[in-house]
Parts: structure tokens; sequence; C-alpha cells
């Protein structure tokens, strides 16, 4: 064992660097952004024993990883059936060619409602977030924010901000709809509506590219910009659940029976 531990160790960090390079691909750079930490697991198992995957393996990672997400897979994660999963990834799919099914997890779930509330210890928001950064979000003078992700990163929650500090109903106060990411983190303490508005001042061109990266729709940002909040969000909500289905279809996940926005559960304790 002692000798043949050193290998394992290396074999097992380059499987590991693999898996890492493979989530920054779909967009997680951060732990922050990662659903579940069990993906890493599986992926780490199955790159272990396939460093260089087929195309047709590639996209099947991919799905199951949309898939787990969407579906909160690993939410009330059991240590047995999560053994199995780990098994056949690093035994049957890592030498199977072209993957499309599991014995251990089935692919065709329908995907977690729209989360009713944003709470980044949510996997369900953590997923969502990822969808809203594959918009790449812009400033307000319409460039693209380099690594946006960053922000997260370092600052965690505090880096989404709120956009509205008052809203008599409590649903969309707490809505994701409410949420965004900050431009300036240096001005914490501000509204993020504030610098949105000044969006008013700018070309169509720059203001629809830099609304449209944050999933804002053109005909809420009129509504914020006549003092109608409650309708803003409401416009939003509607606009990013539409996103978010898109995204899942894009990517062979099955949409949610549900359309309106559900509770989703809390799976980790990180503030």
């Amino acid at each position: 064992m002692r000798e043949k531990l050193p290998t394992v160790i290396e074999s097992t960090g380059e499987a590991l660097e693999r898996a890492v390079r493979f989530l920054h691909e779909l967009g997680v750079h951060s732990h922050r952004l990662l659903p579940y930490a069990m993906q890493l697991v599986v992926l780490c198992a199955f790159f272990l024993e396939c460093p260089d995957p087929t195309e047709e393996q590639r996209r099947f990672l991919k799905r199951w990883f949309w898939v787990s997400s969407f579906t909160a897979r690993f939410s009330s994660s059991n240590p047995s059936r999560d053994g199995y999963l780990v098994a056949e990834f690093r035994d049957r799919v890592s030498r199977t060619a072209n993957p499309t099914t599991l014995d251990y997890m089935r692919l065709d779930v329908p995907a977690e409602p729209f989360p009713s509330t944003f709470d980044m210890r949510s996997a369900r928001a953590r997923t969502l977030l990822l969808v809203l950064l594959s918009l790449a979000p812009r400033a307000a003078n319409g460039e693209v924010i380099p690594e946006p992700w960053r922000r997260i990163a370092d600052h965690g929650p505090n880096a989404i901000g709120y956009l509205l500090a008052t809203v008599n109903d409590k649903e969309l106060r707490s809505s994701p709809a409410n949420r965004i990411l900050r431009i300036d983190m240096s001005q914490r303490r501000s509204q993020a509506k504030n610098w949105l508005e000044t969006l008013s001042d700018t070309s169509h061109e720059i203001r629809n590219i830099t609304l449209e990266s944050h999933g804002i729709p053109l005909e809420a940002f009129q509504f914020l910009l006549n003092g109608d909040g409650e309708e803003f969000l409401r416009l939003r909500r509607a606009h990013l659940i539409d996103l978010d289905r898109q995204f899942m279809s894009s990517q062979g996940v099955i949409l949610p029976r549900d359309l309106e926005p559900k509770p989703a559960a809390i799976d980790n304790d990180e503030d």
C-alpha cells in the first residue's frame, strides 16, 4: 500500500483537475456555484478511468450535470445510492463510447420548479445563477463584465444585491426577480436599481443588450422607470422563468410540471 499510495494520489489529483476543468466549461468556476459537491465526486470518478473522453461521453456528462442540478438529485442524498452512481460512472460510463442512460439515476425526471425565493444555500438557486451568468452580464456602459463569477467566488451572497428594498408583496421581495449581480462591489449599500435607471440615458442599443444580459425585459424596465416596482418584478420573474425553461430545454432537461414558483430545499449551511 505504501508503494502504491504516491501513484494513487497522483492519478486522483489529475482526475480532479480534469473534473474541475470540465466544470469550468459549464460555467462553474467556484464551489459557491457548484450545485452539489457529489457532482464533483462523480466526475472525478469518471475522469480517473477515462482521462480522454469521446465527444459523446462529454455530451452525456454535460446533460447529466444539468439534469442532476435542476432535478435536485442529491438534495436528499443516500450514501448507498450515491455510491452505486459513482461506481457506475467509474466503471460502465467511463468504458462506454456513447452512453445514453444510467442504472442508478433517471434522466427523464422533471426539473424542480423555479425557486420562489433566492437563497444561495439552495442548489436550485445556485443552478439559476449559472443560467443567469450564461447571459454574460454587462456593465452600464454595455461592456461585458470580465469573469462575473469572481464576484460570487469572493463575496458569496453579497455579490447578488437587491433591486428594490421596499416591496409590499413579500413573495416578490424575496423572489430571484428582485436580485441582480452587483456591478460595483464597493457600493454594496446602494440599490442596484440606481445604476439600472442610468440606462435610460444611454443609447437604445447599449440599454437593450445590458438589460438582456441581466434577464430584464424592456417592458419591465419601463415599469421600473415609472415607479411601479411590483409590476417590474412580476414581469421580470415571468421572464426569468421563461429563460430558465429555455436553458433546461437546450440541455436536455425535462421541464417542471409546475409553472408556479415553489420553495426550494436548502442544501448547505454556507452563508
